[in-house]
């Protein structure tokens, strides 16, 4: 996959914060950092920004990804009513911080099948 920004991400102000890294085996893409400032928040900007990346990632990607991350409190609030909104899920089992690590599957964009009656040879 491109390590190249989404273009997308051209049209929302420097001041929003997001860091993430695709792991060595290419299956899991990790959001690292994910902040829109106070100001900007419940206006609908972190979900058109995380749609915008998730929208490159389908493009990009040419097999489903698992896309992980911890839905921390950065003392706004938590965060996770946030990302169940956008399809996360948190994930069971020991060592998950009080249930903060979250996840999501991404399938890659698929080009609509042909309507064409197939061929039987």
């Amino acid at each position: 996959m491109s390590d190249e920004a989404p273009r997308a991400f051209d049209e929302f102000p420097d001041s929003y914060i997001f860091e993430a890294h695709e792991t060595a085996d290419g299956h899991t893409f990790w959001i690292d950092n994910f902040v829109i400032p106070n100001g900007e928040r419940g206006k609908g900007e972190g979900r058109a920004f995380y749609l915008a990346f998730e929208a490159w990632l389908t493009a990009k990607a040419d097999r489903s990804v698992v896309v992980r991350l911890f839905a921390a409190d950065e003392g706004s609030g938590p965060s996770g009513g946030f990302w169940i909104k956008m399809g996360f899920a948190f994930e069971a089992g020991a060592g998950n911080d009080e249930r903060g690590y979250m996840s999501k599957t991404v399938a890659p964009r698929r080009s609509p099948r042909s309507s064409a009656p197939r061929l039987r040879s």
